[in-house]
């Protein structure tokens, strides 16, 4: 299988299926960082640690369920399960080294910085997890 067919009409669909889980990710994530925080009045960078597992969580359930049409390792699920969330822990310190060069050293608003990232990071965990976990490099 060659890069350029990894590009074809059902990664599209890959891709919509997983902006779609990636916005119910990012719903669970966000609700539970501010339910921990702001209700249980648990630290806020704990709170966050634990919406973002959360979050890494639902969009991995999803991906495997209804987003990608193969799974490389899925007999190992554990192995499966550590390299997506090594996915979304680089994915993570990609955004908070991203927004920290965009916003003190390029001078760009946090949100612009944000809004930016966010595109880059998730671009970059989709591709990643469908380089090497959800596609069959034996098919032609």
């Amino acid at each position: 299988m060659s890069l350029a067919s990894l590009f074809n009409k059902t990664s599209l669909f890959e891709a919509i299926r997983y902006t779609l889980a990636s916005i119910v990710a990012l719903a669970v994530d966000t609700s539970i960082l501010f339910a921990l925080h702001s209700a249980l009045d648990v630290p806020v960078l704990w709170a966050t640690a634990v919406g973002f597992f959360s979050g890494i969580l639902v969009i991995y359930v999803l991906s495997i369920k209804h987003v990608f049409q193969f799974r490389r390792i899925e007999d190992t699920p554990a192995q499966e399960l550590f390299w997506f969330w090594l996915s979304g822990f680089i994915g993570l310190l990609l955004t908070v080294f991203s927004i920290w060069m965009l916003s003190e050293h390029f001078q760009f608003p946090l949100l612009g910085a944000k809004i930016l990232t966010a595109g880059f990071v998730f671009a970059f965990n989709f591709i990643f997890r469908k380089l090497f976990l959800f596609t069959n490099w034996l098919e032609n």
